[in-house]
């Protein structure tokens, strides 16, 4: 488990656990495509920008 979890933190160009979640959050907003998600914003015209990987 511990190794499939740092892949997907390396494959996300991140350093820690903590900082691949903050960017999955921030990434769903932009993404979202599934009508039944609690998110309620797929598609919405103020979508924010996604943030840099830097």
């Amino acid at each position: 488990m511990r190794a499939h979890i740092a892949r997907i933190v390396d494959k996300l160009g991140q350093q820690t656990r903590l900082q691949a979640a903050v960017l999955s959050v921030l990434v769903h907003h932009a993404l979202c495509t599934d009508t039944h998600c609690a998110c309620q914003h797929a598609g919405a015209a103020e979508d924010p920008p996604l943030p840099s990987a830097a």
